[in-house]
């Protein structure tokens, strides 16, 4: 006998709606994470100069300004 004579219509349909919903919001966060990613490697790319152990002060405003204006 098979196991899908042992769920309903409705829990086998629910079940794949969660799994839907599951791989949307993951797809959602890693759609976030690379878009997060990219602005901070431009936003570094751009404004870091001499990459140290700190920013300096022109460094500082400057990832400031750009991650405000940056669409």
């Amino acid at each position: 006998m098979s196991d899908f004579g042992s769920y309903g219509g409705g829990s086998m349909e629910s079940k794949k709606q969660q799994v839907m919903d599951q791989v949307r919001s993951e797809l959602a966060l890693a759609n976030a994470q690379e878009l997060i990613n990219k602005i901070n490697e431009k936003c570094f790319a751009r404004c870091v100069l001499k990459p140290g152990a700190k920013l300096d002060n022109s460094e500082q405003v400057s990832r400031e300004s750009w991650l405000i204006l940056w669409p």
